[in-house]
């Protein structure tokens, strides 16, 4: 790999992470909270729907924000390019 490649991993690297944490976090902390009000306080199971939703509603903006974020460093990228190759 030449050292352009390796740049772009390095900064990249705690992007990607971050969104995998991002995606795979919010339903785990939501099943266990959901878990512990029903053991808790004798709810019954709708808390766990409630939490599911709420789980899946984060993973769609985590996803959305960081779409927007990708398509914003591609636009700048580019305008980089076009100013740098006139």
């Amino acid at each position: 790999m030449d050292r352009k490649t390796l740049r772009a991993l390095a900064r990249n690297l705690p992007l990607v992470t971050q969104f995998g944490l991002s995606l795979v976090l919010p339903p785990i902390l939501c099943f266990f909270g959901a878990r512990w009000l029903m053991d808790r306080f004798g709810l019954g199971s709708w808390v766990l729907l409630i939490a599911v939703l709420l789980a899946l509603a984060s993973i769609v903006s985590a996803f959305t924000q960081f779409f927007r974020y990708m398509l914003r460093q591609a636009e700048e990228e580019e305008r980089d390019y076009k100013e740098g190759g006139l």
